[in-house]
């Protein structure tokens, strides 16, 4: 765990001199996208549809001592992965009106669709291979918009909100519109079909009992959720939509730990009885300290937090 850790930091670090290097718009653009690590860069990479057959044809064909610096392969046009500087280039050259300051930060637009129908949805949502259980149940009205339910999602697991996200079902990937507009301004076809959450209301996407998608939060630690739709029920009359905690189990991983694998690690290290120095100085990096509990839920903090997140509808 101790070896883990210092690479991660060796890398945070190596990562961190690598920004340095790049223009000022390409650092706060970074920044913007949460992109902060290597693997967040791979992430966006793979976001931008390059083909990862042609990656490793050009790993393949540089041997060991042909490495380019992280530098180079930004900007070489030869290289799969110099489609991120052009793609950084074009967002810097966009018109700040098409592409939001806050962004993944940001609530959509689109929060609601007020010509359809709202019904009440009961979901489930599981993180996917947590070294514990980790899900919430909640309900939500039918007609909020999937970009504005991915917040839902984000609000109700705790996470902060500090990385991107995608929805996937079928073989499509439903993005925010300024990610896919600057893909397409940038004219880098994405790898795969790619859709607007913004344009479709949560009852396109989960029609009936059990139909299910995927939510992935942060591409560098790439923490799936499984949100399946376990109930439908018609509001009573009277009765006003609104987003509600039924309840839950878990608390939410540290940001940044490394994925499952990495929270998995952390809870082995919090579980020893003789800790080392270096041991106590990582668990508290990530907040784990001596009563932490990763089997409580704090069902009424995200009540509140839902109930504020609503606010911004209504």
């Amino acid at each position: 765990m101790a070896k883990a850790n210092k690479e991660n930091k060796e890398e945070q670090r190596e990562f961190s001199e690598f920004k340095k290097l790049l223009p000022k718009e390409y650092r706060e653009m970074l920044e913007e996208m949460g992109i902060n690590s290597y693997e967040d860069l791979i992430g966006l990479s793979i976001m931008l549809g390059i083909d990862p057959d042609k990656m490793q044809k050009y790993s393949e064909e540089h041997g060991e001592e042909d490495i380019p610096s992280m530098e180079e392969v930004m900007f070489d046009d030869d290289n799969p992965v110099g489609d991120i500087s052009r793609f950084l280039n074009q967002m810097t050259e966009e018109n700040t009106n098409d592409f939001d300051e806050e962004y993944p930060f940001a609530l959509p637009e689109k929060k609601i669709f007020e010509d359809k129908p709202s019904q009440a949805y009961r979901i489930r949502i599981k993180l996917d291979r947590a070294p514990v259980p980790i899900w919430r149940e909640i309900e939500v009205p039918s007609n909020i918009s999937l970009e504005f339910f991915a917040f839902v999602i984000i609000e109700a697991m705790g996470w902060d909100n500090e990385h991107l996200h995608q929805f996937v079902q079928n073989g499509k990937i439903y993005q925010s519109d300024p990610c896919i507009k600057s893909m397409n301004g940038g004219g880098i076809a994405p790898q795969f079909n790619v859709f607007s959450s913004n344009g479709y209301p949560l009852s396109e996407i989960l029609k009936k009992k059990d139909d299910c998608i995927l939510f992935e939060y942060d591409f560098g630690d790439s923490w799936n959720h499984d949100v399946c739709l376990k109930g439908i029920r018609e509001y009573k009359e009277g009765e006003e939509p609104a987003l509600t905690i039924l309840e839950g189990k878990g608390v939410c991983p540290p940001e940044d730990c490394g994925g499952v694998r990495g929270y998995a690690e952390l809870l082995k290290l919090s579980g020893k009885k003789r800790k080392s120095e270096n041991d106590k100085e990582q668990l508290q990096w990530y907040g784990i300290y001596k009563d932490y509990d990763p089997n409580y839920f704090d069902i009424d903090y995200v009540k509140e937090n839902l109930c504020c997140l609503w606010e911004e509808v209504l």
